[in-house]
């Protein structure tokens, strides 16, 4: 399977980070990549895959109903715009014309974040609708949420992430008791896949989730929720959300996913994983000037990630240069890297071999050293490296080179 790389003259890539986007996603399975297979050379009546995905959702959340789209992001803007408009056809095909729709959607400020890359207010805004900011980056009190909802309110958002958890913002339930207190129904963003039967059970009218994720299936966006809702999100491919529905393989791909995540879980895979994490702790731990050790994951369903932190006072290089050693090596090895410029960084182990893991510890050793001696004097605080978003700006904007 790896001679792909060969034939197309790509890069080969350890995703030692996690589900991302940027890596392709998730590593799909073999049961998983036979029924996609299978659906390219047939046809289907669209509406009937997604009636029967309908049907899977639903078992595997506990919602109404649920419906595929294209991405998470893709879901965000269509539950967005079915609350604006409904079921109704006519106001589907006006979109984002919002001439006598309710059209703000209230978010609290602290969760306004990406939806991948993109801005979220910009997901909300490509339907017409207005974003409503409420309280400050860290704070938000239900004071505020509850001025917030006025008459022209479609809906409210939640976004689930461990960054937009805060102590000093609102909890789920509090959320959507307020909401639910002035008749707005609540969109949540649960983009990992983790969780959904337990946010939909306390009251949630929609629930997004990635296909692609930690569900670990073909590019896709999940939603789930109350039954009427979940039909206006289908209806949008009759207006705005035609550019986000979802393809034959995508539909078919998420009913196959949902069906071994129910059959296996993700814990069936913990016990490979702490064994990766427990050999590379073991191997790495003679390197001074790094501290390795097994922690427990921030958003990912796997037993335990390896935290390697670069102490700056002992050696002569940062946590960001170690990674890019990784990364510009032969295969590519991406780490988790999102919090590289406070002096650490992860090895996910979700989708690594035994083979994987032992690679990385001979590369890791491998750039220590040629790092260590290429310079005797501390590296400078600008070497910390640029910010997660520039480097994701970095990456759009040379990808066809010079």
């Amino acid at each position: 399977m790896k001679a792909i790389y060969e034939k197309y003259g790509l890069t080969p890539v350890i995703n030692a980070r996690s589900s991302a986007t940027l890596l392709g996603a998730a590593q799909v399975g073999p049961y998983i990549r036979e029924v996609v297979a299978d659906s390219l050379g047939l046809s289907f009546a669209m509406a009937e895959l997604q009636k029967r995905a309908s049907q899977e959702i639903a078992s595997f959340t506990g919602a109404e109903a649920g419906c595929v789209t294209a991405c998470t992001a893709a879901g965000l803007s269509v539950a967005v715009a079915a609350c604006m408009t409904g079921r109704d056809p006519h106001r589907i095909k006006e979109l984002p014309r919002v001439e006598g729709l309710k059209d703000e959607v209230v978010i609290e400020k602290g969760h306004v974040i990406s939806a991948g890359d993109a801005p979220m207010y910009q997901v909300v805004r490509i339907t017409g609708a207005t974003l409503i900011e409420v309280g400050e980056a860290a704070d938000c009190g239900v004071f505020q949420l509850e001025a917030s909802l006025m008459e022209q309110t479609a809906c409210a958002l939640y976004v689930i992430t461990p960054r937009s958890s805060e102590a000093g913002l609102i909890d789920l339930e509090t959320f959507i008791e307020v909401c639910h207190s002035k008749d707005v129904p609540v969109i949540v963003d649960a983009a990992d896949g983790r969780g959904l039967r337990e946010i939909v059970a306390l009251g949630a009218d929609i629930v997004i989730a990635s296909g692609h994720k930690w569900i670990c299936g073909p590019t896709s966006g999940i939603l789930a929720g109350r039954k009427e809702l979940i039909q206006a999100c289908y209806m949008q491919e009759m207006g705005i959300g035609r550019m986000m529905k979802a393809g034959k393989e995508s539909v078919i791909g998420v009913i196959a996913a949902l069906e071994v995540l129910k059959r296996d879980g993700w814990a069936g895979r913990h016990p490979h994983q702490r064994r990766l994490i427990e050999m590379m702790v073991d191997r790495l731990s003679h390197l001074k000037g790094l501290r390795v050790a097994s922690v427990s994951p921030l958003d990912s369903p796997a037993a335990c990630w390896l935290r390697v932190d670069v102490d700056g006072e002992s050696v002569p290089f940062t946590a960001w240069q170690l990674t890019q050693q990784l990364e510009q090596g032969i295969p590519s090895i991406k780490t988790h890297d999102y919090d590289v410029r406070l002096g650490y960084f992860h090895i996910e182990p979700f989708f690594l071999s035994e083979d994987d893991a032992q690679l990385i510890c001979s590369r890791l050793e491998e750039a220590y050293h040629q790092l260590a001696n290429q310079s005797s004097v501390k590296a400078e605080a600008g070497s910390r490296g640029p910010t997660r978003l520039d480097r994701v700006a970095d990456i759009y904007r040379t990808w066809l080179g010079d």
